[in-house]
C-alpha cells in the first residue's frame, strides 16, 4: 500500500494518539495517520465545514495525509457538494433536524448514476476506489460545525473488510471526541478574539451577568456605560436593569433579545440577551452603545471632516435647536454659530438645515 505510513500500531496506541490531538496542526500525525494505519488506508482527509450566513457552507479548515494533497483542494473547490457520503451532513448545517448518516462507506464502482460526474471527474481521477467516513455534527453557539473524516483505498485495491470497519467503529468515539474538541477550541478562540476586539475598540460595551445577576465578565466600556463603581460595583443603571429582569418587565424569551434606550443627558442603547452556561444556568449578555442616531451623527461628522466645535453644532442642529439656542447652549456668540454653520454647509455640500440633518442621519 502507498501513501500513508502504516507501521504496526496497536489499537491502544491509536486511541492515545487520537485523544492527544488538540490542535489543527496535529491532525495529520495524531488523527489521520494512526487511523489509516489501523484500517490499511492509502490516504485520509479531515474537513471542518461551517454554515455561512449568506452562502451555502464552506470549509473552515482541512488536513490531508497521502500522496495527492491537491485532491483535497480540488474536492473543496468543485466537488464536496456532490459527495454522497457528506450530503446528509451538509443538509444538517442549515436544517439541524435533518437525519444524518454518521458512519458510512462508499465504493466508486457502486456510485449511483445520479453521482456519476462525481465518480468519473473526481474519484477515478484521483484513484479513489473505496471510502470509509465518519461525519460528526457539532452544534455550538458560534454556529453549527460539521466535521468529516474519510479514509480511502485505490481503485484496484480490495474494499474495506468487515473487521476493518469494526476497528473504525471502535475508534469512532475517540475520533468524535477529538474533532469536537477542535471545533470547541476554535469557537472559544473566536469568542475570545471578538471580546478582545470589543475591549480594544471601545465601540461597544458588554457586561455578562450570571444566574444571580452578578457581574461575571465585562469590558471597560460596558462598566463605564453602566456607571459601575470600580470600588464596590454599585451602579444605579445596572441596578435598574436587574430590577427589570427580576420583575419580568424586561422580557428576554428564548434566544431573543430586548433593546431599550435610556434617557438623560447621555442616552444609551442597551441590548439584553439570554445566554446559557455549560451547566445550563441562565446568564445575560448586556451590550451597550450609543443610540443609532448618535452613531450616525458620529460617523457623519467624521465623514465630512468636521472640527470638534463644528461637530457639536451639527449635533445640536440635528437635535432641533435654532442658532440662538445653540449659542446659549455652547456659550458662544450668535455670529460664531453662523460662521461655523457656513463651514459645515460647505463641507457637507448642503444649503439648508433640513438638508444638513437629512445628510447627517443618512436619510438621503
Amino acid at each position: 500500500m502507498h501513501g500513508v505510513d502504516v507501521a504496526d500500531d496497536s489499537i491502544e496506541s491509536a486511541f492515545a494518539k487520537i485523544l492527544a490531538c488538540t490542535d489543527h496542526s496535529n491532525v495529520d500525525a495524531q488523527l489521520l495517520r494512526p487511523v489509516a494505519a489501523r484500517i490499511a488506508a492509502t490516504s485520509g482527509v479531515y474537513f471542518r465545514f461551517t454554515g455561512a450566513p449568506r452562502a451555502d457552507c464552506y470549509a473552515a479548515s482541512y488536513s490531508y495525509a497521502g500522496d495527492t494533497p491537491e485532491a483535497a483542494e480540488v474536492y473543496l473547490d468543485h466537488y464536496f457538494r456532490l459527495d454522497p457520503v457528506v450530503r446528509s451532513g451538509l443538509r444538517w448545517l442549515h436544517h439541524p433536524q435533518a437525519p444524518i448518516e454518521l458512519v458510512s462507506g462508499l465504493s466508486a464502482s457502486s456510485v449511483d448514476l445520479h453521482d456519476h460526474a462525481y465518480r468519473d471527474a473526481f474519484l477515478y481521477r484521483y484513484n479513489i476506489g473505496h471510502v470509509m467516513a465518519l461525519i460528526v455534527p457539532c452544534p455550538i453557539a458560534s454556529g453549527p460545525q460539521l466535521m468529516c473524516i474519510g479514509f480511502h483505498r485505490c481503485v484496484d485495491d480490495r474494499p474495506f473488510q468487515a473487521h476493518e470497519v469494526r476497528v473504525f467503529e471502535r475508534l469512532a468515539p475517540a475520533i468524535t471526541s477529538a474533532m469536537r474538541l477542535l471545533a470547541y477550541q476554535d469557537a472559544e478562540r473566536l469568542s475570545h478574539d471578538v471580546l478582545h476586539s470589543l475591549s480594544l475598540t471601545g465601540g461597544v460595551g458588554y457586561v455578562i451577568l450570571d444566574h444571580d445577576l452578578a457581574i461575571e465578565n465585562a469590558n471597560a466600556r460596558g462598566l463605564a456605560d453602566l456607571d459601575v463603581s470600580p470600588i464596590n460595583g454599585a451602579a444605579a443603571l445596572l441596578g435598574e436593569v436587574r430590577r427589570l429582569l427580576i420583575c419580568g418587565e424586561l422580557s428576554v424569551d428564548g434566544d431573543g433579545r430586548n433593546v431599550f434606550t435610556t434617557g438623560g443627558s447621555r442616552p444609551l442603547e442597551i441590548s439584553v440577551s439570554r445566554l446559557r452556561s455549560p451547566a445550563g444556568r441562565e446568564r445575560y449578555l448586556l451590550l451597550t452603545s450609543e443610540p443609532l442616531t448618535a452613531r450616525l451623527l458620529n460617523a457623519s461628522t467624521q465623514l465630512f471632516a468636521l472640527t470638534e466645535r463644528e461637530s457639536e453644532i451639527a449635533r445640536l442642529v440635528a437635535a432641533g435647536l435654532c442658532n440662538a439656542g445653540i449659542a446659549i447652549e455652547l456659550r458662544i456668540a450668535l455670529r460664531t454659530v453662523e460662521n461655523h454653520l457656513r463651514s459645515i454647509y460647505a463641507k457637507a455640500d448642503v444649503s439648508s438645515r433640513t438638508q444638513l440633518v437629512s445628510k447627517l442621519l443618512r436619510l438621503q
